[in-house]
């Protein structure tokens, strides 16, 4: 099991080599909820893929720094972290493969959501340059449904 990293420096502070001291810094920023200090561990380009199924309004990709504040943002909104560990299933120089499991509760509704994401970081120069997030995309939309946010072909908006 990996440490925590708790800010006590400025992100660009912090040593960015080694592959799973970056990945870990940019969860302890993504579980804090602070896309813009989870951006810092990022190249100006990065490229962000949420494989989640065409449901959620913020799945998809998107490309550089603006756009991946707003991806991010989206994902988090609505959203309380209950618990999100990483646990690393392969660290190279220019990639980490991780799994993730996860227990989110909606701010609005209190309904639990759990399961595994799984997520690939491709590095470059000691950033992340691009992200994916994969879901199981049928226990997202069982739980859409649960909650009543799905009804239909339409895409679910969860905040």
């Amino acid at each position: 099991m990996g440490w925590r990293l708790t800010f006590s420096r400025h992100p660009d502070e912090i040593m960015k080599s080694d592959p799973e001291t970056l990945v870990d810094a940019f969860y302890a920023a993504w579980r804090a909820l602070d896309p813009p200090a989870a951006l810092a561990y990022c190249t100006d380009d990065v490229h962000i893929v949420f494989h989640f199924g065409p449901m959620l309004l913020f799945s998809g990709e998107c490309r550089g720094k603006e756009a991946a504040l707003r991806q991010l943002t989206e994902a988090g909104k609505g959203w309380e972290y209950l618990e999100l560990k990483q646990f690393y299933n392969s660290v190279e120089p220019g990639l980490v493969r991780c799994t993730c499991p996860f227990v989110f509760r909606h701010t609005r509704s209190r309904a639990i959501l759990e399961g595994t994401l799984r997520h690939v970081f491709t590095l470059r120069d000691g950033q992340i340059a691009k992200f994916e997030a994969f879901l199981d995309v049928a226990l997202l939309n069982s739980f859409l449904r649960m909650a009543g946010w799905l009804t239909g072909p339409t895409r679910a908006k969860t905040d």
